[in-house]
């Protein structure tokens, strides 16, 4: 009991910044992980669902738009066949991206002739 006392009073004595930077790193690890799974669960999405395409590519730009990353964001949509850059919901999410980074030229092209 004496010894975790004295433990504990020790980590207690360090600066916070000691304390939580290994916990900050395992944060970060554990995040990086997960977006690596994550990418890897849309890339099977991908391969064993093609009928799914436009849904999957959709969720995936949402969620990057949605995590800080609009730029990723607007790479997929940007690059989703033709067909499917005419649907609703791919407009949609364009509007908002090009409003977001104020890209007024891309966002007027979308307009219907």
């Amino acid at each position: 009991m004496v010894r975790c006392r004295k433990a504990f009073a020790q980590s207690r004595a360090q600066p916070p910044s000691c304390r939580t930077e290994p916990s900050r790193r395992r944060t970060r690890r554990a995040a990086q992980g997960a977006k690596n799974r994550r990418d890897g669960y849309y890339k099977m999405a991908l391969e064993h669902a093609p009928e799914a395409h436009m849904s999957i590519l959709l969720n995936q730009a949402q969620l990057l738009q949605r995590s800080g990353q609009p730029e990723k964001a607007l790479a997929i949509l940007e690059h989703m066949p033709g067909s499917l850059l005419n649907s609703p919901q791919v407009l949609r999410n364009l509007t908002a991206l090009y409003t977001e980074a104020r890209n007024w030229t891309a966002l007027v092209e979308l307009l219907p002739d």
